[in-house]
């Protein structure tokens, strides 16, 4: 969905009119679900998260008079991951990984390795390879959220993909 799209959506709900909630929630629900299990590791409380960010981003349209999302990928990215973050500081618990990646896509890849890998990188690191890899960001938004520049992004992400070989090799 592009930015201008998203953004009459958010206008439409200001205005009143909640039909324009629906393709919103067919557009990104999957995805913020995913996002969200990262987060809290359980299904439920990734769905519960995701349901409860779609209902930040209608109070957000119905608050604001003025739409101008311009990524509204990042903009739900953040959405998710302050709400997922919100839920576990609420709730106290730890997330396992327990192996059960509900939400992934079937590439050949083992997710859960790649993603116990990441783990083992620098906190700067993991966030440039989990916004990269996990939540599809584009490197300008990456760049922008990390307050780096893109060819710092660009540098980091090869620099990462030759660590998590190494690493992925050796296991």
């Amino acid at each position: 969905m592009t930015a201008h799209c998203f953004n009459d959506l958010l206008r439409k709900i200001h205005d009143g009119d909640n039909s324009a909630i629906e393709p919103i929630f067919s557009a990104y629900y999957k995805s913020m679900c995913s996002q969200a299990w990262w987060i809290v590791r359980n299904k439920q409380d990734a769905e519960d998260v995701a349901s409860e960010a779609i209902v930040k981003i209608i109070s957000y349209a119905q608050n604001t008079d003025r739409a101008d999302i311009k990524d509204a990928g990042a903009f739900i990215y953040t959405i998710v991951k302050n709400t997922a973050l919100d839920f576990l500081r609420k709730n106290a618990r730890t997330a396992p990984l327990d192996g059960d990646i509900p939400f992934e896509q079937d590439d050949g890849l083992d997710k859960a390795a790649v993603y116990d890998a990441m783990r083992l990188l620098s906190e700067q690191d993991f966030k440039i390879a989990e916004m990269f890899y996990y939540y599809d960001c584009k490197i300008k938004t990456i760049a922008e959220e990390l307050d780096m520049t893109v060819s710092a992004v660009k540098y980091h992400l090869g620099e990462i993909r030759k660590k998590l070989y190494k690493i992925l090799k050796t296991d």
